[in-house]
């Protein structure tokens, strides 16, 4: 494999090249250079073959995204529950409170039971419903 490389590209980023095979190779090329004591400069290239790590990279980014996706999921999912979860709540409370109120007209009383009752029975299908 024959790698043509320009000055400013030696660093240690990862770089791409295609072999004949026409497949794709990942590589760090590190560059060093070394005054000698007769004056002179030796540079030293070093070539390190990076694929493997470069896969596991891609890899964690794609692991990466797909918990992010999962957890916006997650806390939409929260978020409508809570409101279904509070809303009919409300009502129960608010229901709770007349027959409170009302405490000495026990006809007042049994028709807010009735209605309480008869609204937490059909939250109560409503919701298993949701779960199945």
């Amino acid at each position: 494999m024959t790698l043509r490389i320009s000055v400013s590209s030696w660093a240690s980023v990862p770089s791409a090249c295609t072999p004949r095979d026409g497949g794709r190779r990942w590589f760090y090329l590190y560059k060093d250079e070394k005054q000698l004591p007769d004056g002179r400069v030796m540079w030293l290239l070093t070539l390190c073959d990076c694929n493997a790590l470069h896969k596991r990279e891609k890899w964690l980014v794609e692991a990466r995204n797909s918990a992010e996706a999962a957890n916006r999921a997650k806390s939409s999912f929260l978020s409508r529950m809570s409101h279904d979860i509070r809303s009919p709540l409300n009502g129960i409370l608010g229901m709770a409170k007349i027959a409170y109120d009302n405490a000495e007209d026990p006809e007042k009383v049994r028709d807010t039971m009735e209605k309480l009752t008869a609204a937490g029975s059909s939250w109560k299908r409503s919701s298993m419903m949701c779960w199945i």
